[in-house]
């Protein structure tokens, strides 16, 4: 798709298309991204379709964020070379609060995972639970349950993870 920046710099003119309504967005800058609306929502459906919207904050991605650099630190974490310190722990739990906003479900759960290895690697079990806690409740629910009106790749994702999950719970000692 591409638009117009019109006289207002907040709001950009997207190009008409013939059977359409005129798509307009709208575009504030907010804490770490760009909040973007629009006036013409019918309009905009066109380009996205009836269940998908422009609406929402877009969050800016910090270079640590990228998804090379995300997995260069969960592949630095869970090196068998890694010290028996708390450095890769911690690179995780940086990981994890710069960038968990940002991060897909699937990411998440790996530096999730991840932070929970490094932390049970130095004995600090009670850290590596509470890396996992968002994730408890779901573990101890079937598979079954778990991807009840999922899509097949959607199931395939959600029971490889709550499987890692639930080694790992094990693991801390839950």
């Amino acid at each position: 798709m591409a638009g117009t920046i019109g006289s207002d710099p907040k709001s950009i003119l997207v190009d008409h298309i013939a059977e359409g309504d005129q798509c307009s967005l709208t575009m504030h800058v907010v804490d770490h991204g760009i909040e973007v609306g629009t006036t013409s929502p019918d309009a905009c459906a066109l380009h996205c379709g009836n269940n998908g919207s422009f609406k929402g904050t877009y969050l800016s991605v910090d270079d640590m964020c990228g998804a090379d650099s995300v997995t260069a630190a969960i592949e630095t974490a869970q090196s068998s070379d890694s010290p028996l310190t708390a450095a890769p722990a911690e690179l995780m739990d940086a990981v994890l609060r710069k960038c968990g906003q940002t991060l897909t479900n699937t990411t998440l759960a790996d530096v999730r995972l991840a932070v929970a290895a490094a932390r049970h690697r130095i004995g600090d079990n009670a850290r590596c639970l509470a890396a996992l806690a968002p994730y408890a409740e779901d573990a101890s629910r079937s598979d079954d349950d778990l991807i009840d009106g999922m899509s097949p790749s959607a199931a395939e994702q959600t029971i490889a993870v709550m499987s890692s999950v639930r080694q790992m719970l094990e693991l801390c000692g839950k």
